[in-house]
């Protein structure tokens, strides 16, 4: 269980600092369980509560370094070893009595002694049935709040009954403007984030998040947010970068709301130009003033991009293009022609 063999294990220490359980298998393995602090505090009346939040260690601040690059690996192959490390920023681990499910699933279970006996199982009716179809599932969330009780960060947990972690990577939200995209989800690990937090005191909350009601299901753990080490040479302090940050992310978001009602507009250019080819007789001066549009709005985006500074290799929208270094400016009336 838990990736762990079946085998025998022949040593185990404690890494009193960090309070890790390191243990050494017989064939030759080593494993390692991160902050196993939460264990010592349970104990069989414990577990009976329907919900626990434990303690936090403390989490350390820094910047994470990527020396063999963003992947695992990189370029050096398989025959380099490495081991993946422990996720960086704050570990929340929690525990679920009993699995969080919707009314669907209740009558599920419930029907399935009858099922195993070859009974007939109760229509639910129009009613119940049509309840579960709107019925969203259940959901799991820890609040992360400053000293001052403001949110920091609002994080998605596993809702199965059971001991579940949860890692926040100390940076607040991203700052960027959103539109709507199908495909995206909130609990997607792609999504973009924004800077980093202060070190300083933050506390964590449990809540679920069940039929539309959402409610605390564990007392607020405070754990610190500590500085790493300090720079080999002297520079600005924590709280003056952070202001920074604050004043880039606060002109990032005006930004992408810029460029979001850029793409808008180009949308919207695309479905006069549909109408105006379904028309008849269309003057020639409505021709003539869609065109002025179209271009009204190319230098509109071609002002972003010298607002935020023209890099090469950057598409029309400013994005990064692997092996597009060549790109002109130019190049962006390719997508009104």
């Amino acid at each position: 269980q838990g990736d762990v063999p079946t085998i025998a294990f022949r040593d185990v220490t404690i890494q009193r600092r960090e309070q890790d359980l390191v243990a050494a298998s017989f064939g030759r393995g080593i494993y390692v369980l991160d902050d196993y602090t939460p264990l010592r505090s349970l104990t069989p009346e414990s577990v009976e509560q329907a919900s626990l939040l434990f303690p936090p260690r403390r989490a350390w601040w820094y910047m994470e370094r990527h020396p063999l690059g963003f992947t695992a690996g990189a370029s050096q192959g398989h025959s380099f070893y490495r081991a993946p490390n422990p996720p960086f920023g704050a570990v929340f681990t929690y525990y679920l009595k009993e699995s969080l499910v919707t009314q669907a699933k209740v009558r599920q279970e419930a029907e399935k002694p009858l099922i195993d006996a070859g009974d007939d199982t109760p229509y639910p009716g129009f009613g119940i049935a049509e309840t579960e179809r709107r019925e969203a599932d259940p959901e799991i969330y820890l609040t992360v709040r400053d000293s001052t009780g403001n949110v920091v960060r609002r994080l998605a947990g596993g809702t199965d009954k059971g001991i579940h972690r949860v890692a926040w990577d100390l940076r607040l939200p991203a700052v960027n403007a959103i539109a709507y995209d199908p495909a995206q989800r909130p609990e997607d690990t792609a999504q973009p984030t924004g800077h980093l937090v202060l070190p300083g005191e933050y506390t964590v909350a449990l809540s679920q998040h069940v039929n539309g009601v959402t409610t605390e299901l564990a007392a607020p753990q405070a754990f610190q947010v500590e500085r790493l080490r300090g720079g080999a040479l002297p520079g600005a302090a924590v709280e003056e970068t952070v202001a920074f940050w604050q004043r880039v992310a606060a002109f990032q978001r005006k930004v992408t709301a810029a460029v979001q009602v850029i793409e808008e507009l180009k949308a919207r250019l695309q479905t006069l130009k549909l109408a105006m080819a379904r028309a008849r007789g269309i003057p020639a001066e409505l021709d003539q003033q869609w065109h002025a549009l179209k271009f009204d709005v190319f230098f509109g985006s071609q002002a972003w991009l010298l607002l935020v500074g023209w890099q090469s290799g950057t598409d029309c929208a400013g994005n990064r293009s692997p092996g597009n270094d060549s790109l002109a400016p130019g190049e962006c009336l390719k997508g009104y022609r």
